[in-house]
């Protein structure tokens, strides 16, 4: 009897284990970001005394509040079933105009908010190219990548401006308190953004579009005015993030921020946002883009040579990819 009632007991054990095992699985799915982001912080402190130092901590904040408003822009065209390759050149054009016009004398608040028009305008381009000439956004923003850049080159004449006020540096280089302005800016928006994705009905709508966008029109959503929203929006995100670009450089770039739109694509592909639309969420995407800023940090930190940097980076997103695929493969 006693025999038969250890063997009870061993055989309801097994059978509890695989459920227990089950959820700690679930929940390091779930948590995979953060866990991956802790590790980094882990690493890097072991690899260099300097990593965790507060000045290094807020200069990695500071790097990877560009790349982190870029990937929002990109986040949200993604999460509509599109992507937004312009978001770098859309930067490109508003740093030069805001920089240029501040060396013809025009005020700081008029050139930022110039500057954040134009974010509007050439994201209003793009949405027009997708909801009314019906092109896949892939290719529409492909197009205006290098229709924007040509803009910036145009406007400078292939040179760099200069002129930037005293005040209008504060912007990159100042700080509220001990925290750089940069990350209070990219703190902000991103908090709006995932207030406004998760608790509001265009939030709501935005997710619907890209999970259906054939079901969202029969529930009376209008997928094309959303579409285009999001176009929008990402344009004068890309415009608050060159505001931080050329205030921390102190120059208008034709050039800046060339390919960062790539980044953009692997911060939000390692914050679980997918290209199928409708999977994904700003705070990952926030995780996504200082897990890129650490490891960018590290390497430096380390001597790892740019070029091999290229071959992490690359890994990085092949990694991100195809953890995304078995999470969703196993939520359903």
């Amino acid at each position: 009897m006693a025999q038969k009632a250890q063997k009870c007991n061993e055989q309801e054990l097994a059978s509890q284990n695989p459920g227990i095992l089950k959820v700690i699985l679930s929940l390091l799915n779930r948590y995979r970001n953060g866990i991956a982001l802790l590790l980094l912080i882990l690493i890097g402190s072991i690899l260099s005394p300097h990593f965790l130092t507060g000045d290094n901590l807020l200069s990695v904040g500071r790097q990877a509040s560009v790349l982190a408003l870029l990937s929002l822009g990109m986040t949200l065209a993604m999460l509509v079933g599109g992507v937004d390759l312009s978001v770098a050149s859309i930067l490109g054009v508003c740093g030069v105009v805001s920089v240029g016009l501040q060396g013809q004398g025009v005020s700081m608040g008029i050139a930022i908010l110039v500057m954040l028009v134009v974010g509007v305008l050439l994201g209003s381009f793009n949405a027009l190219l997708i909801t009314k000439g019906r092109m896949y956004p892939f290719i529409a923003t492909l197009a205006t990548m290098t229709l924007y850049r040509g803009f910036a080159l145009l406007y400078t004449n292939g040179q760099i401006l200069r002129g930037v006020s005293d005040a209008y540096r504060f912007f990159g280089t100042g700080y509220i308190w001990f925290v750089p302005v940069p990350v209070v800016i990219m703190v902000v928006v991103y908090a709006l953004a995932i207030f406004f994705l998760r608790s509001t009905t265009f939030g709501r709508n935005v997710y619907a579009v890209g999970g259906n966008s054939e079901a969202a029109r029969l529930a009376g959503i209008n997928v094309n005015r959303y579409k285009g929203a999001i176009f929008v929006i990402s344009g004068v995100i890309a415009a608050v993030a060159a505001i931080i670009m050329t205030a921390r450089v102190t120059v208008g770039e034709p050039l800046a921020g060339d390919g960062l739109q790539l980044d953009a694509i692997a911060a939000t592909v390692i914050g679980g946002t997918t290209f199928a639309g409708g999977i994904g969420n700003a705070g990952g995407t926030l995780i996504g883009a200082l897990i890129l800023g650490i490891i960018n940090n590290i390497l430096n930190l380390v001597g790892v040579s740019p070029y091999l940097q290229y071959v992490f980076r690359g890994g990085i997103i092949i990694v991100a990819v195809l953890a995304n695929e078995f999470k969703i493969r196993g939520d359903n």
